[in-house]
């Protein structure tokens, strides 16, 4: 299915391929514009997880991170 998201090292570009979370982490993930198929680009792995997609940064606690299942690209 997919390997979760706090498990890439720095650099790594992966693409989300589910999130196992509730309805109100899926709900917020979405409106960050986190969702299936997403390329991420990990900057940061290292007291939370800083991500960039779409012209974006994100940072995330590796709570939230570690439901985020991904593939590398």
């Amino acid at each position: 299915m997919g390997i979760p998201l706090t498990m890439f090292n720095s650099g790594s570009e992966v693409k989300i391929k589910a999130i196992n979370g509730g309805k109100d982490v899926c709900h917020r993930l979405h409106c960050l514009g986190l969702c299936c198929n997403t390329k991420v680009v990990v900057l940061n792995n290292q007291e939370g997880l800083t991500l960039r997609f779409n012209d974006s940064k994100v940072v995330m606690g590796f709570g939230i991170a570690h439901k985020i299942l991904c593939e590398q690209v």
